[in-house]
């Protein structure tokens, strides 16, 4: 028995000594009133109920387990019990936090009330769950601490604390007995809702892993930057449906979140670009953790067919049989020239594209002008020109050195459509099911508690009035 239980049922037992004998004082002396008499004999039998309290104390403590164990009540269940609820409470609430900043607007005014009411609800449970936590801790690891504060309370003379005493120790002794029972009523009344609950997290992580709000980076085989690439998204097993399609912006980056134009998470995507009227593809495809949920994942694509590139004015594309390559690029005010030292292994077709607000002057390989074949397009409102230049080495390997000269002005911003990526119709489902799971969460973590904690204090009450003699 640990020593400050031991000091207290010692100080009890000599406040029990001593009200017995204040108690057979008043009973003996000739004080001609009868409730000092009645009073005497009280204080008699309760010293005697409080000396059997104090040399049976261990035994009430063994009477205490063998109950537990009766009823199959394990303090450690109670404790799994509080950890799985922590722990579905905590992800709940930051998954709808999550859900609120990543929401797209014109859901936004619909599900934030819902959102802000299911918080509020899974607040109200953590604390209920902390305080009904902080009891425990007092009931199991202090319990034996308590009892002899109610033994040693009830024992001071006069029965000044009785009630108190009887109180407290019944109060100890009822919630030792039926805290460790309350998952067990738990499961037994809700149909084993812990596990329940955890089911209900697969759904919670289904929600979670619908969309993810990346940056992408798009640069061209060089590593310099594209402009107004537009990216069209796919799942790999149907590449026709297009379920997402975003423009990047003039520094060739795709800031999904700032558009509020999301992208599937923990499923492969495939994709293809679009920059100028032409079309890129590639059997690349793209993966989003569920991480990238709560961090924004950045992601630099490069499109290879793009060689080198002055964007938003001019691009050099489609060097399929390039064995090698260096390149510069000369700027001065509104006039540019991009040299290229290229060995090609067999015949290929260079492109060069520009919207028309660039002018290709002249081109020149290996010091010779050239007179390319002219395409023109038009794309997102854009129009503009390929120029088509065969490159061929000959019989063997050839080093080829390209001088392109253009003077170039700003561009008008393409008109892309953005469509944007709608989650499956299953999230709704899992969404109510959500937040049904919320509601009963709320129920087994607040309302039973404060019940069973009612019934408990009601229980106690019961007890005390035996203990201290009052029926």
């Amino acid at each position: 028995m640990p020593q400050d239980v031991s000091s207290l049922l010692e100080i009890s037992y000599y406040l029990a000594f001593l009200n017995y004998v204040l108690g057979s004082a008043l009973l003996g002396s000739p004080i001609p009133f009868a409730s000092v008499k009645r009073l005497g004999a009280s204080m008699m039998k309760d010293s005697i109920t409080g000396i059997v309290m104090v040399t049976g104390f261990g035994i009430i403590l063994y009477i205490v387990r063998f109950i537990q164990n009766l009823l199959g009540a394990d303090p450690n269940e109670l404790i799994k019990w509080f950890n799985t609820f922590f722990l579905s409470i905590s992800s709940k609430i930051l998954f709808l936090k999550t859900l609120a900043s990543i929401s797209n607007p014109l859901l936004r005014s619909l599900i934030d009330p819902l959102i802000s009411s299911a918080i509020s609800l899974l607040t109200t449970s953590f604390i209920s769950l902390f305080l009904l936590r902080i009891l425990y801790i007092l009931i199991f690891e202090k319990g034996g601490i308590l009892l002899a504060i109610g033994v040693l309370l009830y024992n001071i003379p006069l029965g000044i604390f009785k009630r108190a005493g009887s109180l407290l120790m019944s109060f100890v002794i009822i919630s030792m007995i039926a805290l460790p029972a309350m998952p067990s009523f738990a499961n037994y009344l809700f149909g084993n809702l812990v596990n329940t609950s955890n089911s209900n997290n697969q759904s919670q992580n289904n929600i979670n892993t619908q969309i993810v709000y990346p940056l992408i980076i798009f640069k061209d085989y060089s590593g310099n930057n594209l402009s107004y690439v537009y990216t069209k998204f796919f799942f790999p097993e149907d590449p026709n449906k297009i379920i997402a399609a975003y423009p990047a912006d003039r520094e060739g980056v795709l800031d999904t979140r700032s558009l509020d134009a999301g992208l599937p998470a923990d499923r492969r995507i495939g994709f293809r670009n679009e920059l100028y009227g032409w079309a890129f593809y590639t059997d690349e495809t793209l993966y989003f953790s569920r991480d990238c949920i709560y961090t924004q994942c950045v992601k630099i694509i490069k499109i290879p067919h793009i060689l080198v590139s002055y964007m938003p004015y001019i691009f050099v594309h489609t060097p399929s049989h390039m064995l090698y390559y260096r390149y510069t690029i000369y700027i001065n005010d509104d006039k540019g020239l991009i040299s290229l030292d290229m060995t090609f292994e067999t015949k290929d077709e260079l492109m060069i594209t520009a919207p028309s607000t660039t002018n290709i002057t002249k081109i020149i390989i290996n010091n010779i002008e050239t007179s390319p074949i002219t395409i023109k397009w038009e794309w997102a409102g854009l129009e503009g020109y390929t120029y088509k230049i065969s490159v061929d080495p000959g019989a063997s390997f050839s080093n080829i050195h390209i001088d392109i000269y253009f003077l170039f002005r700003e561009p008008p911003k393409p008109n892309l459509e953005i469509i944007r990526y709608e989650p499956e119709d299953q999230v709704n489902i899992q969404l109510d099911q959500f937040l049904s799971d919320v509601i009963m969460t709320m129920i087994l973590t607040t309302i039973f508690p404060a019940i069973y904690v009612s019934l408990i204090t009601l229980g106690a009450n019961s007890l005390s009035r035996i203990l201290s003699g009052r029926h």
